[in-house]
């Protein structure tokens, strides 16, 4: 099975369960991001996973930095390979595209491992009044 996170929604997560010939996703808020390793881990077995996929580009910096950590902390104790991929766009079409992408080089033995955290723009993290 491979795990693909995404992070390219304006507010929290999504996580994708591929397998073959079936897949499943999860919706999680942005503030989900200390419950997505045991919600991961109560979705499948860490043995269970062959890669995984990580989709960043827009998204809050905390989301796209929680998933990062989560992806490579997976990845290094599992020694799994580990894809990013960047969706053009927000659409699920977009989406689709991304994961296809990345298992096809998930296929081909590629791996991006360690991934680093992708923004697309200057982090905000201060407080406006």
């Amino acid at each position: 099975m491979i795990l693909g996170i995404q992070t390219t929604q304006p507010k929290g997560f999504i996580l994708y369960f591929l397998e073959d010939q079936k897949s499943r996703q999860l919706d999680y808020p942005e503030n989900a991001g200390d419950e997505l390793p045991s919600a991961i881990l109560n979705q499948v077995k860490p043995e269970e996973l062959s890669g995984l996929i990580l989709l960043a580009g827009k998204g809050s910096f905390s989301a796209v930095r929680s998933a990062a950590i989560i992806a490579n902390t997976l990845a290094l104790s599992r020694n799994l390979p580990a894809i990013f991929e960047t969706p053009v766009n927000e659409s699920n079409e977009s989406v689709l595209l991304a994961l296809a992408r990345g298992r096809k080089r998930l296929a081909e033995g590629q791996s991006d491992f360690p991934l680093a955290p992708y923004y697309d723009r200057e982090p905000n993290i201060t407080k406006q009044p």
